[in-house]
């Protein structure tokens, strides 16, 4: 569900960090670059070309510092056109039990510079 929308019930809070990131369809095989809007500890919000159906599967590969790659699965939640003609798509992952907290706390922290 969209941020801001008066229905949304979140379990974890959510960060905000600017991350860029390769995303693929599965059965497309292509990987397109994008960045995060926001992370938490089950899902996280990118930006897409394409709005997509709930249930679609995604692959992502996070990329922070140009070092570390996390790669996951996950699913479309849900999807919606912002202002700047992109779909800002929730993504919740497939496997919550690899909360990536550090991912979260390492994103924040390289954005801030601390």
């Amino acid at each position: 569900m969209p941020e801001g929308s008066a229905s949304e019930k979140r379990a974890f809070p959510r960060f905000s960090a600017h991350l860029p990131l390769l995303y693929s369809l599965r059965g497309n095989g292509r990987d397109i670059p994008t960045e995060t809007h926001d992370i938490s500890a089950e899902g996280l919000c990118i930006y897409m070309q394409n709005r997509q159906e709930a249930g679609t599967p995604v692959g992502l590969q996070i990329q922070i510092n140009g070092e570390k790659e996390i790669s996951r699965q996950g699913r479309v939640v849900w999807s919606a056109l912002d202002e700047t003609g992109k779909y800002k798509t929730g993504i919740k992952l497939d496997n919550p039990a690899l909360k990536p907290v550090n991912l979260i706390l390492t994103a924040i922290k390289t954005e801030k510079n601390y």
